[in-house]
């Protein structure tokens, strides 16, 4: 049987208000090792993602990173699959979007979890899994 995101997504998301610095955006990144994660609004909705990328890309730019905010720096388009699809799905989602990490919702459209290319790459070097 073809192993389904929900069975290679994180679950425990760490999230990040959107007014947050991008300071410590990045540094609860790099402190939960992971590559993106979820912002959220005032309201508590989900209204971007902000990569490792996405602060790579702002850190050049000199003094930018000292001034903005996590909603800044963000990417604001969030691709996303659905609990149940297959991981190839994710990976062909992955390729035509290009971009880093897609939110997994549910059946009643809220989000449960993240995909990442790494989470892929991971489930790809074992050897008990079928695509």
């Amino acid at each position: 049987m073809p192993t389904t995101v929900d069975q290679i997504m994180t679950r425990k998301l760490l999230t990040i208000a959107s007014d947050a610095s991008l300071e410590d955006a990045a540094w609860g990144l790099s402190l939960k090792r992971i590559q993106g994660s979820p912002v959220k609004d005032d309201r508590g909705r989900i209204i971007g993602i902000l990569s490792k990328n996405d602060v790579g890309v702002i850190a050049r730019v000199p003094g930018m990173r000292d001034t903005l905010k996590a909603s800044d720096a963000m990417t604001r388009v969030l691709y996303a699959v659905r609990v149940g699809d297959s991981v190839k799905d994710a990976a062909r989602r992955f390729v035509e979007t290009g971009c880093q990490e897609l939110v997994v919702l549910d059946a009643h459209d809220e989000m449960v979890g993240i995909v990442t290319q790494t989470d892929l790459v991971r489930l790809l070097l074992r050897n008990d899994v079928e695509l």
